[in-house]
């Protein structure tokens, strides 16, 4: 069974994961010399380093995974098998975990909902280094090296490879998470991590737009509701149900006016692609530039500071919409939060923009429709979906310290999908 903790930003979940690891040790360290007593072991995954030494640092009896001198994943095999009390490690890393029976004595915490499914194939947003052949595959099972399972997962049969030729595909064959079909190769986290593990916690916020939703439906996985609340200052609790819809009172000035305009049928990825034309991406880059120096200072009656700023579209075109512009950045090293005010639209589980309180979302989410294919059978959810991707930039801000933000959403669909939920529709 899978429990999902469903709840929205800033509403205590990491907090929550603190102090159940603290209680935790406590109760163990009361309970260590009694006869039966079994101690509670913990495997906590979050998307980045940065969230976990955050985490770490308030739970000092965790270990986190480190490299050794073979990987990162033998160190997590070696702590496993030590019976570390609580482990921290990345998302990246259950990926290409395979020693799952070493699961069964520990309670998984994921923080934020995981990739659950990649396109491993050539595309400007993936590094071209993840790409894996179909015709890859097919060589290794005419060599009769791999066999697929009965839910057409891939997996190796052979001895354990030590060449170089199949290096990057070798781990994921290892531990059954690749699936080809329809001349596309998936990657998926693998399913026996769910079902190897004595309990499983999801920690995040409108799991039902996630790709990890249709992931459980598609293979048969039970998963159940809950929500957290701050019982007491500083003190939270579990609820069995999701979070309730309701009006939601936040501090976001949403603007309305002419800047709108391009966003009444632009900004989806495949407009970015195929029909957005240089000058199109030049007035976006405008209708931007003047929301932040213009607009904010005639509403603010202060000028807009670039370190106030945070914005988005798709990577590919962030450079020429930005075109040098000093007020919203770009730069190939966007990853280090001090080189520009860009942020990738998939950025999720950091705290390093809290401070930023304007926010630019030049983006028209929709899934892309390979993926959609895998889960086909199932009446996915774009609505629900674009929404949870553009709340979980939106609160990369200032606004998870309920603090103010002017926002700026060209997109006419984003922007209704964001007024519904402010008014407790969604």
């Amino acid at each position: 069974m899978i429990h999902v903790i469903d709840s929205i930003m800033g509403s205590g979940k990491t907090s929550y994961i603190i102090q159940e690891l603290n209680n935790s040790h406590k109760e163990n360290e009361s309970n260590g010399f009694t006869d039966g007593y079994e101690p509670k072991r913990y495997i906590v995954a979050t998307p980045y380093l940065d969230q976990i030494k955050a985490i770490n640092s308030k739970v000092p009896h965790g270990k986190e995974v480190k490299d050794t001198s073979q990987s990162k994943s033998d160190n997590l095999v070696k702590l496993l098998r030590d019976k570390t009390e609580v482990i921290f490690c990345t998302h990246a890393l259950l990926n290409k975990f395979s020693q799952f029976e070493l699961l069964k004595n520990y309670i998984l915490i994921i923080d934020e909902s995981p990739d659950v499914i990649e396109i491993m194939s050539d595309n400007p947003e993936i590094d071209s280094e993840n790409t894996i052949l179909k015709e890859d595959l097919e060589i290794l099972k005419k060599a009769e090296l791999t066999q697929e399972d009965t839910n057409g997962f891939i997996e190796w049969k052979g001895e354990e490879y030590k060449g170089l030729a199949y290096k990057k595909i070798y781990p994921f064959l290892r531990n059954k998470s690749l699936i080809s079909r329809n001349n596309s190769v998936y990657k998926l986290l693998p399913t026996e991590l769910f079902q190897s593990a004595k309990k499983t916690y999801i920690c995040t916020y409108l799991f039902e737009g996630q790709n990890m939703f249709y992931y459980c439906k598609h293979f048969g996985l039970e998963f159940d509701y809950w929500h957290v609340m701050e019982e007491s200052k500083e003190n939270y609790v579990l609820q069995e149900s999701q979070t309730p819809k309701e009006k939601r009172e936040y501090k976001i000035d949403v603007y309305e006016g002419k800047y709108n305009d391009i966003g009444k049928t632009w900004l989806s990825k495949n407009w970015y692609q195929n029909t957005a034309k240089k000058d199109e991406l030049e007035y976006l880059g405008k209708s931007i530039y003047n929301y932040l120096k213009t607009h904010l200072k005639t509403k603010t009656k202060q000028e807009t500071k670039t370190e106030q700023v945070i914005w988005t579209s798709f990577v590919s075109y962030a450079e020429q919409i930005a075109k040098g512009r000093k007020l919203f950045t770009f730069n190939r090293n966007y990853k280090e939060s001090n080189k520009c005010n860009f942020v990738p639209c998939s950025k999720r589980a950091t705290n390093d923009y809290k401070e930023r309180t304007k926010v630019v979302y030049a983006v028209n989410r929709f899934q892309n429709p390979q993926i959609m294919n895998f889960f086909a059978g199932q009446d996915y959810n774009q609505e629900l979906f674009a929404l949870q991707e553009m709340l979980q930039f939106i609160w990369r801000s200032a606004i998870r310290e309920n603090e103010p933000i002017h926002l700026y959403v060209p997109s006419e669909r984003m922007r209704n999908l964001l007024k519904q939920w402010l008014n407790g529709e969604l």
